[in-house]
């Protein structure tokens, strides 16, 4: 411990005021990261170098403080080993898993955001090590029980679930009668302003070939981000996008669909696709029965692995529904270089099988199958082609 509580008080109502002045300016000025990113910040460096130097001090400094309150002690008290452990899977992932694993291209950051965010990161971390391991001390496990513990932890792995995986968000559009060259046009030129630089939001458009999903016809546009948060909701909102978007894309569309956000489910995902440069898209719609998710996904978890073993081009996504769709309701997106990809005569199939029998035992694929099926409600499920349309998309590099 190396402050008093009235200390510790005291520079917390100074952090939080800090935090109320900082909130206030950045109505009026955007930080310059992410998808604001713009010259005029001083030197940059490449974003995800960036972001894995700027938060590192939550990992070096809650491992200090731990390390050193273990060897003064010389003895592990369960709660601190909580949170220091709930601690380090939270910036574990932020610091090291999300960058790696991120699509962030060639994007740049200002190395002036770096330095503030190192010096915000320092702060953070001091001020809730010292309450863990200093002012608060806690050793009575009892206190695990209790009403403050059991839903603070609840909140943490609910938000730690959320920001974990992949989401997209999609609509579809079907234009005016006679109108559906102008709307491409519109869309074209849209993205080309709004959303062809590194820091804009990324939307992919895909135009719909086929569909068992009623009336679905024309075009399908969707948005991509990294977490929940990084969801460029509304295509992005930069400075006159809504105005062009009315006066030019708007009037020659006759309807649209309600937005639908997917997370992707990482156990079942083989290569992450969605930037890629084949241009068909199979997608699946299922929808699951209520208790039944097991079941469905088994087979769908499984399949990664034989598609490694089998050695094949394939490339499989897989989503389940988050908001503005039913819960149940799961979507597979196969990747492929023609309308044919998929075709069982390809072969591809039957080497995935023979892979999955092998890892998971002879009989294993058909099983699976049978038990993904029986999960499944009578209606809802249906299949639908895409094809990805680049001079209406984001560039994918």
């Amino acid at each position: 411990m190396l402050i008093n509580l009235y200390q510790y008080n005291l520079i917390i109502w100074i952090w939080l005021g800090i935090a109320l002045i900082t909130f206030i300016s950045l109505m009026f000025v955007r930080a310059p990261y992410g998808r604001y990113e713009r010259p005029g910040w001083g030197f940059r460096l490449p974003s995800r170098i960036g972001w894995m130097i700027m938060e590192s001090p939550a990992i070096i400094i809650m491992t200090i403080f731990f390390g050193t309150v273990v060897f003064q002690k010389g003895t592990f008290d369960l709660i601190p080993i909580i949170f220091y452990c709930m601690w380090m899977l939270h910036y574990l992932n932020r610091t090291l898993v999300w960058p790696l694993r991120a699509y962030i291209s060639n994007k740049k950051m200002p190395l002036s955001i770096v330095l503030f965010a190192i010096i915000f990161n320092s702060i953070n971390s001091w001020i809730n090590s010292e309450w863990i391991f200093g002012l608060n001390y806690q050793n009575d496990n009892e206190w695990l029980l209790s009403p403050q513990f059991i839903s603070g932890l609840i909140i943490f792995f609910i938000g730690y679930n959320l920001s974990y995986s992949q989401v997209i968000s999609y609509r579809y559009i079907q234009p005016k009668k006679g109108h559906g060259q102008d709307l491409i046009k519109g869309l074209e030129n849209k993205t080309k302003k709004y959303n062809s630089k590194d820091s804009d939001p990324r939307i992919y458009t895909f135009a719909i070939r086929a569909s068992q999903r009623g009336n679905m016809q024309g075009l399908l546009r969707m948005t991509y981000g990294e977490t929940l948060g990084d969801l460029p909701m509304g295509g992005g909102n930069q400075p006159g996008m809504r105005d062009y978007w009315m006066e030019n894309v708007d009037k020659y569309i006759e309807s649209t669909s309600s937005s639908e956000i997917f997370r992707r489910r990482e156990a079942a995902t083989h290569n992450d696709a969605v930037g890629t440069d084949k241009p068909f898209r199979w997608v699946i719609h299922y929808n699951i029965r209520h208790g039944h998710q097991d079941k469905f996904w088994k087979v769908r978890d499984n399949l990664p692995k034989a598609i490694e073993k089998a050695g094949v081009d394939f490339d499989i996504n897989s989503f389940n529904s988050w908001a503005g769709g039913q819960r149940q309701h799961a979507r597979i997106v196969i990747f492929g270089e023609n309308p044919g990809s998929w075709d069982d005569g390809s072969g591809e199939w039957s080497k995935i099988r023979d892979a999955y029998n092998e890892i998971y035992g002879d009989g294993s694929w058909e099983i699976d199958w049978e038990l993904s099926n029986s999960s499944l409600l009578d209606y809802g499920n249906s299949t639908e082609l895409l094809e990805f349309l680049p001079e209406l998309s984001s560039p994918l590099n």
